[in-house]
């Protein structure tokens, strides 16, 4: 038990090395900065709900900006290590590649809970400290899936470029699901009950019941208006604990089945 956990701790500073080599946290920080920058240019031009404005468009960048950021990093990361033939000098180690796996996505994670903190600590200046704490580990556990995602796409394709479009379509679709599914089934729309109508909503449908609804993960409404309940935080948390687990075993799945 001990030399597996020392293991995974080994892979995890690899991640966080790398990190700190290619200065990840400090071109990171240009994020920050910008977001800083967006929430003084919107108080100064905003004329009522400044600080509610403030709120909602510095959540917004910043969750965009974190989310790729990492979905970057972790394929970027993964797709150097297949190239460079760093990937067969971990497998060749007295190492199960389940713990490879875990000990990368763990890395990674511990990257995006550093992200998270500081955008929380951003955003509660803006707003009040229960909804910037729920506003903060919604994003992490949203950072945690998009970094799933992007482990899964990355080991898939093994090309950067292949892999951050899948994962760019994945989470777009997982983020817009919702409303298409509404545009689908609202009858105004529906004017025909064709065969192709029929295939849409039913594709949709199956659809739904495979991504996760990114739409309800790290709403800026929570700091605009104060509206999270604790309805809200326990569906984003139950979905990131049941997708992450699939993801894990999808990527544990797929890397066992490879002859690298």
């Amino acid at each position: 038990m001990i030399p597996r956990l020392k293991q995974l701790g080994l892979f995890s500073w690899t991640v966080l090395a790398e990190a700190r080599g290619s200065r990840v946290l400090l071109s990171s920080a240009v994020i920050f900065l910008l977001a800083f920058a967006v929430a003084l240019f919107v108080g100064e031009i905003s004329i009522t709900e400044s600080r509610q404005s403030q709120a909602g468009l510095t959540a917004a960048f910043l969750r965009w900006g974190i989310l790729f950021y990492l979905a970057l990093f972790t394929i970027n990361s993964v797709v150097r290590d297949m190239n460079d033939r760093m990937l067969l000098l971990y497998l060749s180690l007295p190492v199960s590649r389940l713990v490879f796996v875990l000990g990368k996505f763990l890395g990674f994670a511990l990257l995006a809970l550093a992200f998270s903190i500081v955008a929380t600590i951003m955003v509660s200046q803006y707003a009040d400290v229960y909804s910037a704490l729920f506003w903060g580990l919604s994003l992490l556990l949203e950072s945690w899936l998009v970094i799933g995602f992007s482990l899964l796409c990355a080991f898939g394709f093994g090309n950067m470029t292949l892999a951050f479009s899948a994962l760019t379509g994945i989470y777009l679709i997982s983020r817009m699901l919702h409303a298409l599914l509404l545009m689908a089934s609202n009858p105004l729309t529906a004017v025909s009950n064709s065969l192709a109508q029929r295939f849409i909503e039913d594709f949709l449908a199956g659809l739904d019941y495979v991504l996760p609804r990114l739409d309800r993960f790290t709403r800026s409404e929570w700091l605009m208006y104060g509206e999270v309940g604790t309805a809200e935080i326990s569906f984003v948390v139950q979905q990131a604990i049941v997708y992450l687990f699939l993801l894990l075993a999808m990527i544990c799945f797929d890397f066992y089945r490879k002859d690298f």
